[in-house]
């Protein structure tokens, strides 16, 4: 997979989304026959082209929680200007790289939370996880 890393100047506007709380992640196969829940309607009714008007010229990036429901969240990444002309657009095998932090809270003394290596961290930031993440999108 060949791509380009997407410039600073694209990603320094994003903030960090509101913390936001999932339930557990349940195991697919103990729900076998149980149904299926339905995504939200915030998820149904997302509409690209409307995100992207909504922006408006000479916007800066940005990222935001769609919706959350369970164990799943939507998250919604806008980039302006992220393509710098010199990748042709018939190229189908060129990705963006866009770099992300995610960073997740596992706490209440939690099993998770006894995987996690302690440093000495303040008591806020204690049962924070962070997870540096590569992005591709074509």
């Amino acid at each position: 997979v060949q791509g380009h890393l997407c410039s600073s100047e694209v990603t320094s506007s994003l903030t960090p989304t509101e913390f936001f709380e999932l339930d557990p992640a349940d195991d697919p196969f103990l729900d076998i026959g149980k149904g299926q829940v339905d995504d939200p309607a915030e998820v149904r009714n997302w509409d690209a082209k409307s995100a992207l008007d909504a922006l408006g010229e000479g916007s800066a990036s940005q990222m935001r929680l769609v919706a959350a429901q369970g164990d799943t969240a939507w998250v919604e990444l806008v980039l302006c200007n992220s393509t710098s002309g010199e990748v042709s657009s018939g190229d189908t095998n060129n990705y963006l790289a866009v770099p992300i932090a995610l960073q997740i809270e596992v706490g209440n003394n939690s099993w998770e939370a006894s995987l996690i290596k302690r440093r000495d961290l303040p008591k806020e930031e204690q049962d924070l996880v962070t997870l540096n993440l590569v992005t591709l999108l074509r």
